[in-house]
């Protein structure tokens, strides 16, 4: 079945609920989401395997993405936005 969402890696990318909450209240565009996805540094944080930690620095903010792997696709699990 062919996913009508973004792809990252050759997956499509979803949404969780809390990240879509997250990307609400930090009032953060999802091309952004998708710009620490691609440019973003791998954090290193231990995580459990297939969940991977990206983090971007914009002019007064950093955006923090965790995202894992749901098998046929990518989920965002949470997006963390704070000031620098």
């Amino acid at each position: 079945m062919e996913y009508p969402f973004p792809k990252w890696r050759g997956k499509p990318v979803l949404l969780s609920k809390h990240a879509s909450q997250n990307i609400l209240d930090f009032n953060v565009p999802l091309a952004k989401v998708f710009e620490v996805l691609e440019e973003g540094v791998e954090t290193g944080k231990k995580r459990e395997s297939g969940v991977f930690e990206f983090m971007k620095g914009f002019k007064k903010e950093v955006l923090k993405v965790v995202v894992g792997d749901a098998g046929d696709n990518w989920r965002v699990i949470t997006v963390v936005k704070f000031k620098r």
